[in-house]
């Protein structure tokens, strides 16, 4: 990595992490902003509000990294719980229908609509081709009656980018919503929510967002969160946050904080602080770095002849699944201070602005056995 970027991450030292795909790595200051929080804590000094502030914070910089406006971002714990608002509306809508999503999807972005089920609607099961999953077969399965395209726009287990573009044309022709679980686009490549017309979107935050467990984030399109009612509003969801601890009145926020959930307040500033490095870096300088070390370890892969899903450059990420010849694989990376991830039966790398040039030839060398 630039020494610029390495200043914020100096705690790695010689571990060469490649699996943020699970769990990304906090920067000194995110981590300095997390620790200060718990002494303030165990000395009776804590003060939520600044906490509520940074959170607002956090809003608007996520706005600025997908090509939204920050009220159309909702701060919500979990991306289960983006689904689940989803699925409710859907409901209140109306039972009937079809609802499209991939067969081997991240649950996060599966058990929601496996539930409508339950209340009527029939749930079409996309199937994934060698981990790639083809917009031509949504199109064979979509008609008339489908209401919702469900997607994760970069595979967990695969690294394979769908084509949001040709899903959202699907999705008209049906008259469907377009969802999609950016868990593994969000803070790593750069798309505009806006020129893709997607509907609802959902970013936990503990990933390529730098973030902590616990938070996460929602985009709502306007006609969405215009037409959606909130299935868990609480006090974050007023108008007035800090002035609805009581009742009797409820009088809800205009915008697409009226679907927050209250926030983890040690994590929130932690967030902050990650938050803060990536819109300080840009989007667009963070997506060409991630995609030259996800060409250069695929090409190192095919130099050494190691076997991979080597998707079309279209459809690529920043993630790499890996099916290395031989044993002894895993014992060599984890020997090395190198960190993956085991997913469907391969070698899952995930590539970060934390990785260098350095470390990828690395790791395509541990993999091919020397």
């Amino acid at each position: 990595m630039p020494d610029s970027i390495a200043a914020h991450f100096t705690a790695l030292g010689a571990t060469i992490y490649m699996n943020t795909a699970a769990f990304g790595v906090g920067s000194d200051r995110a981590a300095g902003a997390l620790g200060a929080a718990a002494i303030a804590w165990s000395q009776g000094r804590f003060d939520f509000v600044p906490a509520e502030q940074a959170g607002e914070e956090c809003r608007t910089g996520f706005a600025r990294l997908i090509g939204a406006a920050a009220e159309d971002v909702a701060l919500v714990p979990t991306a289960s719980a983006v689904a689940g608002q989803v699925a409710a509306h859907l409901i209140h809508q109306g039972s009937g229908g079809s609802i499209l999503v991939g067969a081997e999807e991240y649950t996060s972005n599966l058990f929601a609509w496996q539930l409508l089920a339950q209340r009527g609607f029939e749930v079409r099961m996309v199937p994934h081709r060698d981990g790639r999953l083809m917009a031509q077969d949504f199109a064979a399965m979509a008609d008339g009656g489908t209401r919702l395209i469900a997607v994760s726009g970069v595979q967990s287990a695969t690294g394979w980018r769908v084509d949001l573009a040709a899903l959202r044309s699907i999705a008209d022709r049906s008259g469907a919503l377009l969802y999609v679980d950016a868990a593994q686009m969000a803070g790593a490549l750069a798309f505009d929510v806006r020129s893709l017309r997607i509907d609802a979107l959902a970013a936990p935050a503990h990933k390529f967002l730098l973030g902590t467990r616990g938070m996460g984030y929602a985009f709502f399109a306007p006609t969405l969160r215009a037409a959606m009612q909130p299935v868990a509003a609480g006090w974050k969801a007023a108008a007035e946050p800090l002035a609805s601890f009581f009742g009797p009145t409820m009088t809800l926020s205009a915008t697409a904080s009226r679907f927050d959930q209250s926030l983890a307040w040690f994590n929130v500033l932690a967030d902050r602080e990650s938050m803060a490095l990536l819109d300080g870096l840009g989007i667009t300088a963070i997506d060409a770095g991630n995609r030259a070390l996800a060409d250069r370890l695929a090409a190192a892969l095919r130099t050494a002849g190691v076997p991979f899903l080597d998707h079309p450059p279209a459809h690529r990420s920043t993630i790499l699944s890996v099916a290395p010849r031989g044993t002894g694989a895993a014992e060599r990376l984890q020997a090395a201070g190198v960190v993956t991830a085991l997913r469907a039966g391969r070698v899952r790398l995930s590539l970060h602005l934390y990785n260098t040039p350095a470390q990828v030839d690395r790791v395509a060398a541990l993999l091919a056995g020397s």
